[in-house]
């Protein structure tokens, strides 16, 4: 017997990218997940706190909007369609390869690090190479990952393979950066009361009823000129990653990134409107 679709008639399916995620739509996509991973069994790795992780990025404008391009490309090129529950396949199936990447760690002389800092940085010099034939300056550099990691973080929907993604984005990066004459934005402290994390724990009402604030987070970190405090709040509310994963992620020391935390946290506080 076909199981119902856990999805409200009080809400469009699939999605419009003008929908508005109310904790109830946010539950019946995290509800919708469920019903797809039980139905996909060559998928063991996610549990409840990466659906967590994947309703705050698929209950977003822009991903719905990454969609219907991947719908109206199929449909164009191959002549086929591609329903939201197709797409959600793929995205789940993507997710659960590349949360293997992004926790994989190695071990160095400094410690213990996250492996994809280390690939980030060798696909930025090996693709800068390959453009101006030379090696970028080192904060030059830095400033690329950088860019390339909060390329991920925003735009990467794990519906499309990981590797090939990420050096395409690469290059894209440095060809615009090449044409890029900005100054960069200027650091400022400010000295505010830093906005407490929500405890992401269970997926129920309560749990969803308490993030309705979620997009005006989203909004109010796009706006924080700074791009590594806009990077780690991003890890924070999206990946939850703590004081220590968060260094290993950097490959810098925990205190430094108590500081880089707190700094970023205060320019939140001056850029959010609660809803």
């Amino acid at each position: 017997m076909k199981t119902k679709l856990p999805w409200s008639h009080q809400y469009p399916f699939p999605p419009t990218p003008h929908q508005m995620w109310t904790s109830a739509a946010k539950l019946h996509l995290a509800e919708l997940i469920h019903w797809r991973l039980k139905e996909k069994v060559d998928i063991d790795n996610i549990q409840d706190r990466d659906i967590i992780i994947l309703v705050k990025k698929l209950a977003t404008s822009k991903a719905i909007k990454r969609f219907y391009r991947v719908r109206d490309y199929n449909l164009k090129a191959n002549n086929k369609e591609v329903t939201y529950q197709d797409w959600l396949d793929s995205v789940l199936s993507g997710y659960s390869t590349f949360s293997k990447v992004l926790n994989q760690k190695v071990l160095t002389p400094e410690g213990e690090h996250y492996q994809i800092m280390h690939m980030l940085n060798e696909i930025i010099g090996r693709s800068y190479y390959k453009q101006y034939k030379r090696t970028p300056e080192e904060e030059h550099r830095k400033e690329l990952v950088a860019k390339l990691l909060l390329a991920i973080v925003e735009s990467y929907f794990y519906d499309t393979e990981f590797t090939p993604w990420i050096w395409t984005t690469a290059r894209n990066i440095i060809l615009s950066d090449g044409r890029d004459n900005q100054v960069a934005p200027i650091e400022n402290e400010l000295d505010i009361e830093i906005i407490p994390q929500a405890s992401l724990l269970h997926l129920h009402n309560g749990w969803l009823d308490s993030h309705l604030q979620h997009e005006a987070i989203l909004a109010a970190i796009h706006k924080i000129p700074t791009q590594r405090y806009r990077i780690v709040l991003l890890l924070i509310y999206l990946y939850e990653l703590d004081n220590t994963e968060l260094a290993a992620f950097f490959g810098v020391t925990v205190p430094q990134i108590t500081t880089w935390k707190s700094r970023a946290r205060k320019a939140l506080r001056a850029h959010y409107t609660s809803p």
